[in-house]
């Protein structure tokens, strides 16, 4: 079970570059930062080294997929390639394809700095998770497949028995 965890976590770090921001998470001590998460976002105790969000970033309930935002952005767009990614450091040729496949380096671990989204657009405490705060939830807490209002995801419930819901939305291209 390890494994295919470990293996999670690893395809989201490779994934999100170009994808979405499953998750947010908050810390447990209080800062003197705005806090601007909307009314209905709260943070759920699941016994953990954090709080976790009640739902994704950009989103109205548990099961609402909410925004995308590709790796280190903070605005959603129309489309998501390596053309449009802010951090591109290549260029399309006359033949249309691109001349290079090399990236600004902003790091692996981007949770609250400029490039965290959740940071930004929730302010306060409010952060994206660490790659280790990930292998925690994995980890340390149950997994079990769920739907909720005919949205299916992963009902997690975490070793104080509090549990939140990871709808499954897809992956944007």
């Amino acid at each position: 079970m390890k494994n295919k965890f470990a293996s999670f976590i690893n395809t989201m770090l490779v994934l999100l570059p170009i994808s979405l921001v499953i998750v947010s998470c908050k810390k447990e001590e209080e800062d003197k930062q705005q806090d601007n998460a909307p009314s209905h976002v709260e943070a759920v105790d699941l016994g953990l080294s954090v709080k976790w969000a009640n739902c994704n970033i950009g989103a109205s309930t548990p099961e609402d997929a909410g925004a995308c935002y590709a790796w280190g952005e903070t605005e959603e767009k129309e489309e998501y390639t390596p053309f449009t990614y802010n951090y591109y450091l290549g260029d399309l040729n006359e033949d249309g394809n691109y001349n290079s496949e090399e990236y600004k380096n902003i790091g692996r671990n981007i949770s609250g700095t400029a490039y965290d989204v959740v940071r930004t657009k929730w302010g306060g405490t409010w952060r994206m998770p660490t790659k280790k705060e990930l292998e925690e939830l994995c980890f340390e807490c149950s997994w079990e497949a769920a739907e909720i209002n005919g949205v299916k995801g992963k009902l997690i419930t975490g070793p104080n028995g509090n549990s939140i819901f990871l709808p499954c939305t897809g992956i944007y291209r």
